[in-house]
């Protein structure tokens, strides 16, 4: 009788345990769709130029410019891609590489610099590196051991 009451609890917990990491499962897929409509809706309003400025009012004529960003624009893929990066950061650290993960920054200069063709070779090499060692990194975390 007590194996039998042993193997019940068994699989109460184990059915427990699949329920509650459905639930997390779910959760995590909840905030990052939250984060990325964010990140995109912030996006968004950055490149988007406001119709409602009327160049030709009087108001405020030494303001007649448009002031600069007060942050640099990013790509939307580099915004992902350095999002995923941080957002698992705890499993790239623990890989073979053992090397610090790239800033926001570092990603959209290598960007830039790779999208333009105008970079001098140095940086070329530089970002074509980093970008190297994302999908090297990546590689690493999904094959199998």
């Amino acid at each position: 009788m007590s194996d039998k009451l042993f193997k019940e609890a068994c699989m109460m917990r184990e059915k427990n345990i699949m329920n509650f990491v459905r639930g997390l499962n779910k959760e995590f897929a909840r905030r990052r769709k939250a984060a990325e409509q964010t990140v995109g809706n912030k996006i968004d309003q950055t490149t988007s130029t406001p119709s409602s400025v009327n160049s030709t009012s009087t108001v405020l004529i030494p303001f007649g410019a448009k002031l600069p960003p007060l942050s640099r624009l990013y790509e939307p893929e580099v915004v992902r891609v350095w999002d995923f990066l941080h957002s698992f950061s705890d499993v790239f650290s623990s890989s073979d590489s053992q090397t610090l993960l790239p800033s926001l920054d570092s990603i959209q200069d290598a960007f830039d610099c790779l999208k333009a063709n105008e970079c001098d070779q140095s940086k070329r090499s530089n970002a074509t590196q980093l970008f190297k060692g994302i999908a090297i990194d990546l590689c690493k975390v999904i094959s199998p051991r």
